[in-house]
C-alpha cells in the first residue's frame, strides 16, 4: 500500500532485503545492520512519504557489559533520498539488582522542514522522519525490580 494525497491509498508491490550479524563473548556485543531498497511499480503521479524507488539503511549497536550492569545502546535509519535520518541513542545501568537507572534520545530530522499546516501535510513531498522532526526527545528512565 502506497499513500497518496488529502489520505488516498494505492496498492504496489515492492522488493526488500537485509541482513544481520550477532556475536556474544563475555560481554555481550549485537551489531545488526539492514539495507531495505523497495522499488514501487505502476506507482501514483503523486506520493506521499515516500518515492517510487528509495533506499531505507538502518543500523544498531548493543553493548552489555560489567556483569551485564551496564547497556549500551544506538540505533539509527538513514534514507538518502528523502536526506532524513533517527538516531537513537541510550544508556542503562544496573544500580542494584532491584534497580536500574538510564536515559536516552529519539532524534529525528531530514533537509526539508516539517508540514505547518494540515493542507502541506497532505501534500508534503519529503519523508516520515522530517515529518516529524520538530518531534525529538530525550527520555529517563527509572526500573525498580522485584
Amino acid at each position: 500500500v502506497v499513500q497518496t494525497p488529502w489520505l488516498g491509498s494505492a496498492l504496489s508491490p515492492k522488493i526488500s532485503g537485509g541482513i544481520g550479524v550477532d556475536w556474544m563473548s563475555g560481554t555481550h556485543l549485537l551489531i545488526s545492520a539492514e539495507g531495505r531498497y523497495t522499488h514501487h511499480t505502476d506507482t501514483p503521479r503523486e506520493l506521499v512519504l515516500m518515492r517510487a524507488s528509495q533506499l531505507d539503511v538502518a543500523g544498531l549497536m548493543r553493548l552489555t557489559t560489567m556483569a551485564d550492569r551496564l547497556n549500551l545502546l544506538a540505533a539509527g535509519v538513514l534514507t538518502p533520498k528523502h536526506a532524513e535520518y533517527l538516531a537513537r541513542p541510550e544508556v542503562r545501568y544496573r544500580v542494584t539488582d532491584a534497580l536500574e537507572v538510564g536515559g536516552g534520545a529519539v532524534v529525528l530530522g531530514g533537509d526539508k522542514a516539517p508540514p505547518k499546516t494540515l493542507v502541506d501535510a497532505m501534500r508534503y513531498d519529503a519523508g516520515p522522519m522530517a515529518n516529524f522532526a520538530q518531534n525529538d526527545c530525550v527520555f529517563a528512565q527509572l526500573q525498580w525490580i522485584q
